[in-house]
């Protein structure tokens, strides 16, 4: 994995993360997150935050979060645009889960295959689709 690393986040990260948030390159076309949420408010909500870092620089995010409404527990990740397709994000969703023991869910664009490649061999399954947009879970 090169010279990156996973760390928590904190709020050392903050104004890096911001950063990040607001030059992912062609990543945010499917990662929208922040798009509905203020970044300060979303970490409130997070069970676990975790940066890839090269340096000083984020080049990757992940999270696991409550759903206000339902309780749920959702886990979003990103790589970075020049990082992808690496094997980051596998880092990143085995960091995520490990030690986990309630389901997991997510949302993915249906068109994002590699995405959905990668939530299926870590046990992610399919429970409902629509045209845009995959939603999967992974049981406990």
């Amino acid at each position: 994995m090169n010279n990156y690393s996973i760390v928590g986040f904190s709020t050392d990260y903050l104004n890096p993360l911001k950063i990040f948030t607001k030059t992912l390159g062609s990543s945010v076309n499917t990662f929208r997150y922040f798009e509905s949420r203020k970044l300060e408010d979303a970490l409130k909500n997070h069970t676990k935050t975790l940066l890839l870092v090269d340096g000083k620089n984020i080049i990757g995010y992940g999270h696991l979060d409550k759903d206000s409404n339902d309780l749920k527990l959702w886990l979003g990740i990103c790589i970075k645009e020049g990082f992808c397709g690496q094997g980051l994000g596998k880092h990143l969703i085995e960091c995520l889960l490990k030690d986990q023991d309630e389901d997991i869910y997510l949302s993915v664009d249906s068109n994002n295959n590699p995405g959905i490649a990668l939530y299926k061999r870590y046990g992610f399954s399919v429970i409902k689709s629509s045209e845009d947009i995959i939603y999967m879970r992974k049981y406990a």
